[in-house]
């Protein structure tokens, strides 16, 4: 384990929300209706992404397996159901994002920062069809980066989007889901 790593795994479950901050269980964001990913969404959660698993493998880091190909909804449930203990201990973050009529749109996850204290990484994505989700997705990342610029972090890093992969030293890391199941 180099030295980095170390470093990163003795902070992931540090105090990194302060507990005095009020983390939305539901939030209205104009377009966009956030709640807690839970094995609630699981049937919806599951068709979404196995539909966008090709994309969704370059989401937390370059070359990720997640979602393999054998993927179940048994596997899905499982994952949801760590998203939501992981909520509600404060450890991270993951948010069904859902349109106006409540249509699921995809996920946004908040986890804490891989390369410093007080600072977090931030990775979303949509669900659909590539001309839906390329626009949306832009849509998106301005909301979310005003949305968490009110969180007490002392930044929120985009990897792989507003941060090249190849410019970011942590790209090499074990992704925080992956890294502390």
């Amino acid at each position: 384990m180099s030295i980095l790593q170390a470093s990163w795994a003795k902070n992931w479950h540090r105090d990194w929300v302060p507990t005095r901050f009020p983390v939305p269980m539901q939030l209205d964001l104009g377009p966009f209706l956030l709640s807690p990913l839970t094995p609630r969404w699981n049937d919806t959660d599951y068709l979404a992404v196995m539909a966008s698993r090709e994309r969704l493998r370059h989401l937390f880091r370059p070359g990720d397996s997640w979602p393999q190909d054998d993927h179940s909804p048994e596997k899905n449930r499982e994952d949801l159901l760590w998203h939501e203990q992981e909520f509600y201990a404060r450890r991270s973050f993951a948010w069904v994002v859902q349109d106006e009529r409540r249509r699921y749109l995809g996920c946004v996850y908040l986890y804490p920062g891989r390369m410093e204290s007080d600072t977090a990484e931030a990775f979303f994505w949509m669900g659909g069809h590539r001309s839906d989700w390329q626009a949306g997705e832009a849509y998106m990342a301005r909301w979310f980066r005003d949305w968490f610029s009110f969180w007490p972090l002392k930044k929120v890093l985009f990897p792989g989007r507003e941060l090249a992969w190849d410019s970011w030293a942590g790209a090499g890391l074990a992704h925080y889901g992956e890294a502390t199941r």
